[in-house]
């Protein structure tokens, strides 16, 4: 059975556990933490049943070593550690740190970027992915799109056990460490969501673009029913219930069928339902981002 290990298990630590063991089933100890704070790592460790390390060097001996650490963390990590893992895929989760970052911190050492390495940004939240939900994982990594016979749209096998990581493609049995290692690599990203193999840096502002259309459509709703007169807890449940349900369904399956059931009003439409349509569908947005007009309406 191949070995992971994790180094850091604060919120993102501790949920890469939970989402790795159902592929452990009968070996947890397989799974090896390490985290500077000794008593969250005992914690962890006492909670999950997996093997606590005694320094981060150990978590080279697993195939994969997962950083989920804060950046100055990860980055003593690649030019202090790095060059010492062998054949240990190592995998940078931080998102504000990517892989032209790490390569360079690497040289400047000294070292030498090889195949092993891997720098992925996860495109979600911590909350969601807490609950129970699945995020989508951008892995920065070697090789083509789908290497070893990996399907990177779905990498998570439905529950494939890892003792059978690599027998599960026929590729793998011949494939080189590299090969086998993301393709390891692979199904453990996939127990977090959706995973696209692609230059993380064209998706940097992803997250906080994503944030800041919420906050203005928020703030826009807040503004909306201040002017109405209506109580601030009157925002405040339908900004966290209403306006978060909402979001949480996109994308719709149905746009046009969304439309109806939030413009209608007892199966009746309201009379400025076919407007608000066509704005929504053929006029661009206000270049600041606020639906002003569509308030208007």
């Amino acid at each position: 059975m191949d070995k992971a290990a994790v180094i850091g298990v604060g919120r993102l630590g501790e949920e890469l556990l939970r989402r790795f063991l159902p592929l452990y089933p009968s070996g947890r100890h397989f799974i090896g933490i390490y985290d500077r704070d000794t008593d969250r790592a005992r914690l962890m460790g006492e909670t999950y049943g997996v093997t606590v390390l005694q320094n981060a060097e150990e978590a080279l001996e697993a195939k994969a070593v997962f950083l989920a650490v804060h950046k100055e963390a990860a980055l003593r990590f690649f030019t202090g550690l790095y060059p010492k893992a062998g054949d240990c895929f190592c995998i940078n989760l931080c998102s504000f740190l990517m892989r032209p970052e790490i390569e360079a911190a690497v040289e400047r050492e000294g070292g030498i970027v090889r195949d092993n390495l891997a720098s992925c940004k996860i495109i979600g939240h911590y909350n969601s992915l807490r609950q129970g939900g699945r995020c989508a994982v951008i892995a920065d990594m070697p090789g083509g799109k789908n290497a070893a016979g990996a399907n990177t749209a779905n990498a998570n096998t439905a529950g494939a056990n890892i003792a059978d990581a690599n027998t599960a493609d026929a590729n793998i049995a011949n494939a080189g460490i590299a090969d086998a290692s993301i393709a390891f690599t692979l199904r453990l990203l996939g127990t977090l969501g959706d995973v696209v193999r692609d230059r993380e840096e064209k998706y940097a502002g992803v997250n906080l673009l994503a944030a800041r259309a919420a906050v203005t459509a928020a703030l826009d709703l807040c503004e909306t029913i201040r002017e109405a007169g209506m109580p601030p807890a009157v925002a405040e449940a339908a900004v966290s219930q209403v306006f978060a349900g909402t979001a949480g369904q996109f994308p719709f399956e149905n746009p046009d069928y969304f439309l109806q059931r939030l413009l209608k009003k007892e199966e009746e439409p309201y009379p400025a339902y076919s407007r608000c349509l066509e704005y929504l569908r053929n006029v661009p947005r206000h270049p600041d981002g606020k639906a002003k007009d569509f308030v208007q309406l």
